[in-house]
């Protein structure tokens, strides 16, 4: 896990603005194929309420999406999400170490499995650095409002 110590943005935001996780989740192929990739999760304080997720290749990242925090939180004990992105949490069936996500794009879609443990601990590290509940004293809202006016 990967720590900056950026400049605070704001009174209220802790000296390491961004904590990340590089790990590798598999993403099923056919029935019990799977291919591994590598993924970089990244949570930013001044985001409190987003987790992004890439996929880095050489040359650049190959996807990115951006989910919530909460979803990824709720995900770990019970299955959540609409649309674009679904959750499944470790399951006895599957082995019980792995969270499902299932991420649909216009074209096509993937279930990846991410190891529950290091997500759990990655999403502990977050909770540290904004805890539930504070995460709208870190947004400038009259700046939102300007960006949503604009």
């Amino acid at each position: 896990m990967q720590h900056s110590d950026a400049a605070p943005h704001g009174p209220s935001v802790p000296r390491a603005t961004t904590v990340s996780l590089h790990l590798q989740p598999r993403m099923l192929v056919h029935e019990w194929e799977f291919l591994t990739l590598d993924a970089q999760l990244s949570y930013d304080v001044r985001e409190p309420f987003a987790v992004t997720l890439d996929f880095p290749r050489p040359g650049g990242i190959v996807a990115s999406w951006v989910v919530s925090r909460e979803l990824l939180i709720t995900g770990l004990r019970t299955r959540c999400g609409e649309g674009d992105v679904r959750i499944w949490p470790p399951h006895p069936s599957r082995g019980g170490t792995a969270l499902r996500m299932l991420l649909r794009g216009r074209h096509s879609s993937a279930v990846l499995e991410f190891p529950a443990d290091l997500l759990r601990t990655w999403l502990g590290e977050t909770l540290t650095l904004v805890p539930r509940g504070r995460e709208p004293e870190l947004i400038d809202w009259e700046a939102e409002f300007d960006h949503l006016l604009r």
